[in-house]
Parts: structure tokens; C-alpha cells; sequence
């Protein structure tokens, strides 16, 4: 079990009756994988949302080099004119 945790199968426990020292280790290494199950799930939150954000950005930097361009041109187009 210590080992498939180890590897990432987060979702898996030691079952069965333990006594004494067994019994905690037991419950500490299930409360281990509880612990990395859910900091994986808020890592991968946080992931997510970093993602989304400069996702957004870049498309607002996008947007703005489009209407710096053609800010550009017009200026340049006035320029030439006169």
C-alpha cells in the first residue's frame, strides 16, 4: 500500500485489524493518504485558476496589441496626409 501511495494511488488504504503499533501505523499512513489526496485536489485547484488567469491575460494583451496596431496605423495614416 506504502508503495501504490507512493506512486501516486492516492485512494488506496490499509485495511484490516491491527493491534498496538500496527493499529497506529496503520491509521497514520491512511490519514497520510487522506492528507496528499486532498493537497493534490487544492494543488490542482490552484493550478486551474492560475491557469484561467493568464489565460485571460494574454488574450487582454492580445487585444491590446491589435488596438496599439491600429492606433499605429491611423497615426501613421495622419502622418502621411499631411
Amino acid at each position: 500500500v506504502v508503495d501504490r501511495i507512493r506512486r501516486g494511488h492516492l485512494d488506496v488504504r490499509i485495511e484490516g485489524k491491527m493491534h498496538g503499533e500496527l493499529d497506529q501505523l496503520k491509521n497514520g499512513i491512511n490519514a497520510m493518504a487522506v492528507s496528499l489526496s486532498e493537497y493534490h485536489v487544492e494543488m490542482q485547484h490552484s493550478i486551474d485558476q492560475a491557469t484561467s488567469d493568464l489565460r485571460e491575460t494574454l488574450e487582454q494583451l492580445e487585444i491590446q496589441n491589435v488596438e496599439l496596431d491600429i492606433a499605429k496605423k491611423r497615426a501613421q495614416e495622419a502622418a502621411r496626409v499631411k
